[in-house]
Order: C-alpha cells, then sequence, then structure tokens
C-alpha cells in the first residue's frame, strides 16, 4: 500500500478531493487506499486526486467503516489533520480507530 487515507470529510491536503462521498456528520469513517504504482502512474493519479476521480482506477480503494484495527510489519507514519502524529523515527506498528456519532456536538 503507498498511502492509505482515513477520512470523515471530502478533501485534505489543500484542496485534495481524497474521498468524495465522505461526509462529516454521516456517521462513519471513509478510506481512500492506493497500492504501490509506478512513478508515471503516481503523476498520472495526482490530477484525479484533486478532481476526486481516482476511484475509477484499479489501484485505487475507496469504501467505508466504523471499527478499524491496522496491523504493518513495518512502522506506520502517520499525520492527523495535516500535523506529525507519527514520524520517520516512529516504531509504531497497530492502530485502532473507532468512530462515535453524535459524541461531538458543534454549535454555530
Amino acid at each position: 500500500m503507498l498511502l492509505l487515507v482515513l477520512c470523515n470529510g471530502s478533501r485534505e491536503g489543500g484542496g485534495f478531493r481524497i474521498n468524495p462521498n465522505a461526509l462529516p456528520d454521516d456517521g462513519v469513517f471513509h478510506y481512500s487506499g492506493i497500492s504501490k504504482v509506478s512513478r508515471p502512474m503516481m503523476f498520472r493519479l495526482l490530477p484525479e486526486v484533486m478532481k476526486g476521480t481516482h476511484g475509477r482506477f484499479p489501484q485505487v480503494r475507496m469504501g467505508e467503516f466504523h471499527n478499524l484495527e491496522l496491523k504493518s510489519n513495518k512502522p506506520l507514519y502517520i499525520h492527523t489533520d495535516g500535523e506529525i502524529l507519527t514520524g520517520f523515527d516512529s516504531d509504531l506498528c497497530q492502530l485502532s480507530l473507532e468512530i462515535l456519532p453524535g459524541e461531538i456536538e458543534v454549535s454555530v
């Protein structure tokens, strides 16, 4: 896996439409994963991710989940909302994630 993004909204990283189906209030997490691809394919996918049309490529997997347990034989490099949570010196190889719908109330 080259990239795995777990999201509760459709955009990240300055406007990338990483998962166009994700809504912040739909009660599920969404994911977008891109398998290891060649450098030319990476450049081909980049504008598609910007537009949110990358899901049509066989190297891309998209879906949704409520609970996730991720285990890796190599350290995980994790960003949360653009901030580095674990960096290149990390030894974190396992992550558990669960969505709790309706647990936070936001008033405008």
